[in-house]
């Protein structure tokens, strides 16, 4: 088939990488790396070894843009769609290659025949070239060369580091178990019988190859024909557009890449942040975006709808407005070393974000903006940053207001707050904060619940900023540092949390008498994930459910305290007590309520 904008022809892949052509393939550097896994490699394996089709199993669409050669002889293609399948069947074919090379003494002068054909396959017989070659980045490309060089297809390729734990590598060995699987129980020629069979399948296997005649064209294609990649994300849309519309205004498509780049790299690997910052962006600058609606709230449903509306008007004004956006994001997402506004706002960005403020950086990136225009200063920032910490403390205790509140509440706070001078500003933000706010009472009934079962993370937040207030040179410690993928400082229940109390607990809980445990297991029940009731502890595992003293004393083999001794401010009513009661638990809960709406006042 063929139209003015493409033309598309189904072919086998043994004519799509035929060993009697020139043809190379080349990943464009803005595609995504090679990101195919598990499920992806056996999903591609069974559909091409369990095929009864004598005509070949159809494996989908790539889209493909003849590219200008310095070798009249050569026909290089860009490949705009389909690297994660053309990729995937390259590395099964080379591990059908390894395998039969091991073997090459036993094949006959028919199976010699396709062992060299299937090298064509994969390496140009004109100049030793591979036929495929991945994006730079992220050493896709060295890795695929290397594999390439250690099965004996091309020569000196240096092995790049960590490559046995790359994707490349990871293929290669996953398809070598998948065919050794389907041959373990044969012997002699017949395990060579069935790679040749699989192999046969593989070259029957049909693509319908679209050939597009503009990088414009090839865009548009891509997000409907993607019916056998990885999913598409919104954002990954979004960076088609941009490509697509930057080729149609005649301007460069690998500087609008490489600006795209810088754009995520400010923002981090995470898509849900990448995705809220596109949001988010959206929704602080709408009133003022050329192409955008006022009247809509960007969500991750319609985020691509919007924002193909501001790229439409005008590419390369959106991809510079984004960018400067996405640098001022990045200081709030703690990306950025020596951030222009100063430690002291870094500082309380980082409480923020501890506080889970993150529906918040939308108002904070619309101050930054004014901050360009001499409107607002880092001290106001720095104060606003506050203000958002304590009504988060207070919202994720609470849940007032709720979610689907918050993001309504600030785009209205950044619309009525451009009107105030600089110095309201900061006045302003707090009128509407406190109003949205659950009240004075509501928060510190909150805090005395359990707070443990309802906001756990919340509760470390506020452990460590009660911390903070008393650290010294010699007892400072960072309660947020993990090692592997674990808090080292963990939140322990001083009363345990066990249906097995004893001895020291029922005492001391309970009193005396047939119903001393009963009475203990209801206090328990009534106070356990009580704040009062819980601390910071390094040793959490190890105290377990032991008695009250013997977890206040307890010292490691060096003498070194583990239990409550450990020096932190939050255990020193802990270890003045000789037993630990209801009447403990319940003073000490009082004391830390108030010290927590005196912290996170407004």
């Amino acid at each position: 088939m063929s139209t003015g904008m493409f033309n598309a022809n189904d072919q086998p892949i043994i004519e799509l990488l035929s060993p009697h052509s020139t043809v190379r393939y080349v990943i464009p550097k803005y595609q995504r790396e090679y990101s195919w896994g598990k499920n992806q490699w056996d999903e591609l394996f069974d559909d091409i070894y369990e095929s009864e089709s004598t005509q070949g199993h159809f494996l989908g669409t790539i889209i493909s843009l003849a590219r200008l050669s310095g070798d009249v002889n050569e026909h290089v293609f860009e490949l705009i769609d389909g690297q994660q399948r053309i990729t995937s069947l390259s590395v099964l074919l080379a591990t059908l290659y390894a395998i039969l090379r091991d073997n090459k003494a036993d094949l006959d002068d028919d199976q010699l025949a396709d062992f060299v054909g299937l090298k064509k396959q994969l390496v140009s017989s004109k100049d030793g070239f591979p036929r495929l070659h991945l994006q730079d980045q992220n050493t896709n490309n060295d890795d695929y060369r290397y594999l390439l060089h250690s099965i004996g297809l091309i020569p000196a390729a240096p092995k790049p580091v960590n490559h046995g734990n790359r994707r490349i590598a990871l293929a290669f060995g996953h398809f070598r178990r998948r065919v050794d699987a389907i041959t373990r129980d044969l012997t002699g020629p017949a395990i060579l019988d069935e790679v040749f069979a699989l192999l046969k399948k593989i070259n029957q296997s049909v693509i319908v190859n679209i050939t597009v005649h503009s990088h414009a064209n090839a865009f548009r294609l891509f997000e409907s024909l993607n019916n056998r990649g990885m999913p598409l994300t919104p954002v990954d849309i979004l960076k088609n557009t941009v490509l697509s519309e930057t080729t149609r205004a005649g301007n460069s498509t690998d500087l609008a890449f490489e600006k795209w780049q810088l754009l995520l790299g400010s923002l981090g690997d995470s898509y849900s942040t990448q995705e809220r910052f596109f949001r988010q962006y959206y929704n602080a600058f709408r009133s003022t975006l050329a192409g955008s609606d006022s009247s809509r709230i960007a969500t991750r449903s319609n985020l691509v709808d919007l924002h193909e509306k501001l790229i439409s008007v005008n590419v390369g004004r959106y991809i510079d407005q984004i960018t400067a956006a996405g640098e001022k994001y990045s200081v709030i997402l703690g990306h950025t070393k020596n951030s222009p506004y100063g430690p002291d706002l870094d500082k309380e960005l980082e409480s923020l974000r501890r506080a889970q403020g993150a529906a918040s950086y939308m108002l904070l990136l619309q101050l930054m903006a004014r901050q360009d225009d001499l409107v607002v200063s880092s001290r106001t920032l720095t104060g606003v940053t506050r203000l958002l910490t304590s009504f988060f403390v207070r919202r994720n205790i609470t849940n007032t207001p709720p979610t689907h509140r918050i993001d309504r509440m600030f785009m209205e706070i950044i619309e009525s707050s451009k009107s105030a001078p600089e110095e309201q500003i900061e006045a302003f933000i707090r009128s509407r904060l406190v109003a949205e706010s659950a009240s004075e009472a509501e928060f510190s009934a909150a805090l005395r619940g359990p707070i443990y079962e309802d906001n756990v993370d919340m509760l470390r937040f506020i452990f460590a900023s009660l911390e903070a207030d008393h650290f010294t040179k010699e007892n400072e410690a960072n309660f947020w540092s993990r090692t592997s993928n674990r808090y080292d400082w963990t939140i322990e229940h001083i009363l345990p949390q066990s249906d097995n109390l004893a001895g020291e607990w029922v005492r001391d809980l309970g009193g005396t008498g047939d119903d001393a445990a009963e009475r203990a297991r209801e206090v328990q029940a009534e106070l356990v994930h009580r704040i009062g009731n819980l601390t910071f502890t390094r040793y959490n595992s190890n105290l377990t459910n032991w008695a009250f003293t013997r977890k206040r004393d307890a010292i490691d083999a060096k003498g070194n305290y583990i239990g409550f001794k450990n020096g932190r401010w939050l255990n020193k009513s802990v270890v003045s007590a000789d037993s630990w009661t209801a009447q403990k638990i319940n003073e000490r809960t009082e004391m830390l309520v108030s010290m927590t709406m005196e912290k996170f006042a407004f």
